[in-house]
């Protein structure tokens, strides 16, 4: 099993693009509403994949879901660690 050096994953916030970043720590999956509606709570739409809504949220994420396919795409800006609150 290979261990997580965690000041290397710290250090990727400053070391690494934007673009790079979100690749490192962005998830899918597919997910109904019961998992997603909580993610809604306090979030603001920032922008739109395929006509479909990105969200922030202040807690420490942003998300993409798509309501017909359930498809979701997630990416903490809390990773590796736990997200913010928990």
């Amino acid at each position: 099993m290979e261990r997580i050096n965690f000041d290397d994953e710290r250090d990727k916030i400053t070391k690494l693009s934007r673009k790079d970043f979100v690749a490192s720590n962005l998830t899918d999956s597919f997910e109904d509403d019961f998992y997603v509606n909580p993610l809604f709570n306090k979030a603001e739409q920032i922008g739109e994949i395929d006509g479909y809504s990105v969200f922030f949220n202040p807690r420490g994420f942003y998300f993409y879901w798509n309501k017909e396919t359930e498809y979701l795409l997630e990416s903490w800006l809390t990773f590796p660690a736990y997200p913010y609150g928990w």
